[in-house]
């Protein structure tokens, strides 16, 4: 219970100063107008400081950390996922789980494989710029919306203020809307189409429960 509130400060900072680091190491390599325009930031500072040598390795260490993070993504939506049939917001055979090795837990393996479907999908139907986009417009609004769910919180440690919760919430909506018009859309057409359906489900849970109740 003591390492955890000790592990997520110690690991925002961490990212963070990594984000600064490379930011400033970049703007001092391209300059901001370059930057901007430049579509592989990582892969022409390597290049040019190593004469195509380390290229490889910097894609192979991008595919890696993309692969393991929409993993865990993947994984985690997935779980949320079974959780929702469990409680009738899904359809049932999202709730179904196995081993994949044995002597392993059991994971959602219908979700997981929904999953990547629809993101496999989605990378060979639209632009990978308009869908990092959508993820970011969504995901700003999950940060958002959990933001002011904290800023109702009475419990507080004295290092989390609410103050914190307001400027978590601005930025979230400033970051938002600064994205593409396109991406926008899309990600509030998602979002939308999501809200639709749980919608849907919930409805069909309470016409069931109310039919076996007459």
């Amino acid at each position: 219970g003591r390492n955890i509130p000790l592990a997520l400060p110690a690991a925002i900072a961490v990212v963070l100063g990594l984000y600064l680091v490379l930011g400033h190491s970049l703007l001092s390599y391209f300059g901001p107008a370059r930057l901007a325009a430049e579509t592989t930031p990582m892969v022409v500072p390597v290049a040019d400081m190593s004469g195509g040598v380390g290229v490889g390795v910097v894609l192979i260490a991008a595919a890696a950390t993309g692969l393991g993070a929409l993993s865990a993504l993947n994984s985690g939506c997935a779980r949320i996922g079974a959780a929702m049939a469990a409680e009738g917001e899904l359809p049932a055979p999202f709730g179904r789980k196995r081993s994949l090795l044995r002597g392993r837990p059991e994971i959602p393996w219908v979700g997981v494989v929904a999953g990547a479907a629809v993101v496999m999908a989605l990378v060979v139907a639209f632009p990978l710029s308009t869908l990092l986009g959508v993820a970011a417009f969504t995901g700003l609004l999950y940060a958002g919306g959990t933001a002011v769910i904290a800023f109702t919180l009475h419990k507080r440690r004295w290092y989390t203020p609410r103050v914190l919760n307001v400027v978590g919430i601005a930025g979230t909506l400033l970051l938002a809307l600064s994205l593409p018009l396109l991406d926008i859309s899309l990600g509030l057409m998602a979002v939308v189409a999501g809200a639709v359906v749980r919608l849907t489900f919930r409805r069909g849970r309470g016409d069931a429960r109310g039919g076996t109740s007459a």
